[in-house]
């Protein structure tokens, strides 16, 4: 398993909180489950330093070749699916925050319980809408990218996006039934 937290330049007592946390579960210690944190390029070059520092002590830190706008969040989410898929291939791939406290040991109880093929967890909001404003935080626009990595996000992004909408019909078709 992979979990991938979503984590920012400057958050480093939130890393460090969860390294002395639930990652000192056994099996994060053992190397069954690999956690790494996704965090992109800091606009001061000083917490810039300091982040590849502490990439090099820990060895969990995946820095994303981008200042890291929350505009930018699903590259993130598109570098986890990549890690868990081509880098370090996992059976399962999970994404959490780094405020988030992760029960190492339930979530891989419940995976041992369910059928694997295809299987997502999650939550659907069907009373949400689209977020339009252009000043959001929440609206999807795609700014400040680097080339080189949008270049691999379109590489990857057909096959993704076409085994999420399947895997999400299935999930939403089998709930409305």
């Amino acid at each position: 398993m992979l979990i991938g937290i979503f984590s920012t330049g400057n958050n480093f007592e939130r890393r460090m909180a969860l390294r002395r946390s639930w990652m000192q579960y056994e099996a994060a210690r053992s190397g069954d489950v690999a956690v790494r944190f996704f965090i992109g390029l800091h606009k001061n070059s000083q917490v810039n330093l300091e982040l590849w520092k502490e990439a090099l002590v820990y060895g969990d830190i995946q820095l994303m070749p981008f200042v890291d706008y929350y505009s930018l969040i699903s590259l993130k989410t598109i570098a986890i699916c990549i890690m868990g898929t081509k880098i370090l291939p996992a059976k399962y791939i999970m994404k959490t925050d780094d405020d988030a406290f992760v029960r190492i040991d339930q979530v891989l109880t419940s995976l041992k319980e369910k059928p694997t093929n295809g299987l997502l967890y999650g939550r659907i909001s069907f009373d949400s809408s689209p977020h339009r404003d252009r000043d959001s935080k929440w609206n999807g626009r795609m700014m400040h990218i680097h080339h080189g990595l949008m270049d691999l996000v379109t590489l990857y992004l057909g096959t993704l996006q076409n085994s999420l909408f399947e895997a999400t019909r299935k999930e939403i078709s089998s709930f409305l039934n």
